[in-house]
Order: structure tokens, then C-alpha cells, then sequence
């Protein structure tokens, strides 16, 4: 959580006051002087990025949604009625193109339940989520939300299937939404960047949803934005709160912050080694700048319940 990249070299004293703030935010002070862009990770400065869907707010018809199997829609007065059997499946679709392993915030209301209960599925065909479809059991009417991740042919959104509830049901639908899940940036820079995989999860302060897990394989933020603000530049300051993972064994190299081009010519990376220690590594014109580590481990598997502050300063 909390993570900040600099234009200039933060002070010992300002890197200080980074480690003992409380849930950070940007404020008028010397710790905004130079501040690129900076990242909380936390589901209350998330942003959204364009909508995918059409028409899922139903303003005019249902046109752009297909029956499939026994699902049947109609237009009602801004809303689409869904009608449904017990047959398996019974949905309205709609193709939504998503770029694997991008996340996406899907939201929905349903209504006109009636009292009664019925498991509901709006799901993308070959979702990661839950290692098949989205699926959620709707007892009440309600506004609905939650993240999702794109597969290479997760492209077909389905609405409705109704299963085993025993008799024909009809729901209603209304504001379906799909958008591009964003890191917000605080700063008015607006580097928000694109979320590729990850959860939200607790930070160090024991709040939920205040921080971001990450896989350590293919999950990352890419906050290539900030590359026209920050290429140019002969120092710098990066900072994060990390923690890896309970139980993770220390024995593979995981990335803090990387930025560069796509072929490796030119790059500099922020990571813990597979022995634990904390490098940076500088690469320019295909060639090596410099290499800097610790001495002795920062990351054990004893610390791995602790967060903890890292900061790369170049001057």
C-alpha cells in the first residue's frame, strides 16, 4: 500500500516521515513537492475506466442483449425483465471484449424478486473468477458488485440462469456494468494505472480493503503513464509499504517497481533477491549502470507477517 514515485531525492528525514505516517494521503507539504504520482491501493480511491457494456441500463429496448437456451428478455419501462426456466442454462448474453489477465469491476442490479430465492450467475465464459463462472445466490433485491478478470476468450457476458428454484421466475436487470478497474493516483497528475489481476486485502494498519495482494507471477499495476513525466529525470525517489506473502518461501525474486521499455535496453527495477536482500538495478543503452543491494536480508520467512518500508533514492 502506499506507493510513491519522486522527481527529485527525498531527504532521511522525509523518508522518516513516510514511515511514520498513518494511512498516508497527498497534502500540502514538503512530501508533495516532486510527487509524480502516488497509489493507496485501496478500494476507496479505486477508479473505473470507460464502460464496455451496451445498453446495460435498458433506456430505450433490450437490443444488443441475445436470448440464449430458455432465457427470454423484454424491455420494461427502463429495465429488462428476465424470464427463465429451470432448464440449464437459461441467459441473455452479450459479447464484451476483455484483455486477459486485465481486472474489471462488474456491477448489476436485480429486482422484482418476489420474496423468492434463486441462484443467480452472471458470469464470463472461462472466467479466472472461482476457477469457472461469477456466481452469487440472491435472496433480496440489491445492488451487486465485484471484480473479475479477463481470459483470453472470456468475451461473453451471461445474465439470468436460474437453477433449481422449481418453477418459471422472472427477474429484473438494470445498471449492468462492466469498466476497466484502476489504481487511482492521488496526485493531480491522474497516473491512474491499469490493474492487471490482484485483490484487495488488509494493510498494515488492519484495515480491509486498503491494500493489494498480488500473485507474484502474472498480477501488476502498469502505471506506464508517468514514463513522459519521469524519463528525463537524474534522480528520484520510490517508496512502498510491502509484505510478502505468509508462508511464501524467500526463494524467487519478486518485483517492487519496474520501469522501462519492452525490450530491456533501457530499465530500472526495485525487488527483494531470492536470499532475501533488497536490490535496485540500472540498465541504459544495453548497458549496466549499477547495482545496488543490501548487505543482509530484509525479507525472511520469520518477517513475513510484518510489513515493511522500502525506499530507492537516486541523487
Amino acid at each position: 500500500s502506499d506507493v510513491r514515485i519522486y522527481n527529485r531525492a527525498l531527504t532521511a528525514e522525509e523518508i522518516g516521515d513516510l514511515y511514520g505516517q498513518y494511512n498516508p494521503v497527498v497534502k500540502t507539504s514538503s512530501l508533495t513537492k516532486g510527487l509524480v504520482g502516488s497509489w493507496s491501493l485501496s478500494d476507496t480511491d479505486e477508479v473505473v475506466g470507460a464502460e464496455m457494456v451496451t445498453n446495460g441500463t435498458f433506456d430505450s429496448d433490450v437490443a444488443s442483449w441475445t436470448e440464449y437456451q430458455n432465457g427470454l428478455i423484454a424491455w420494461n419501462a427502463g429495465k429488462g425483465d428476465l424470464s427463465a426456466l429451470t432448464t440449464n442454462p437459461d441467459m441473455v448474453r452479450q459479447t464484451v471484449g476483455l484483455t486477459d489477465g486485465q481486472s474489471y469491476r462488474l456491477s448489476y442490479v436485480i429486482s422484482n424478486l418476489n420474496g423468492g430465492s434463486a441462484v443467480i450467475q452472471t458470469n464470463y465464459s472461462n472466467s479466472k473468477i472461482g476457477g469457472g463462472d461469477h456466481a452469487v445466490t440472491i435472496s433480496a433485491d440489491g445492488q451487486f458488485s465485484s471484480l473479475v478478470e479477463g481470459s483470453a476468450s472470456a468475451e461473453v457476458l451471461d445474465l439470468g440462469r436460474v437453477l433449481s428454484n422449481g418453477t418459471e421466475r422472472t427477474l429484473t436487470y438494470d445498471n449492468v456494468s462492466v469498466k476497466p478497474l484502476l489504481a487511482g493516483d492521488l496526485t493531480p497528475n491522474e497516473n491512474n494505472g491499469t490493474v492487471h489481476g490482484g485483490a484487495y486485502t488488509t494493510d498494515r494498519n488492519g484495515q480491509s480493503n486498503k491494500a493489494m495482494d498480488f500473485d507474484g507471477t502474472a498480477d501488476y499495476i502498469n502505471i506506464d503513464g508517468i514514463i513522459s513525466e519521469i524519463a528525463s529525470d537524474t534522480e528520484g525517489t520510490w517508496s512502498a509499504w510491502v509484505k510478502p506473502d505468509e508462508g511464501f518461501a524467500v526463494d524467487s525474486s519478486e518485483m517492487f517497481i519496474s520501469v522501462g521499455d519492452t525490450n530491456a535496453d533501457e530499465f530500472m527495477d526495485f525487488y527483494y533477491r531470492t536470499d532475501g536482500k533488497l536490490e535496485a538495478f540500472s540498465r541504459d543503452g544495453g548497458v549496466n549502470q549499477w547495482d545496488l543491494k543490501t548487505d543482509n536480508p530484509i525479507f525472511t520467512n520469520e518477517s513475513q507477517s510484518k510489513y515493511t518500508h522500502v525506499a530507492l533514492v537516486q541523487n
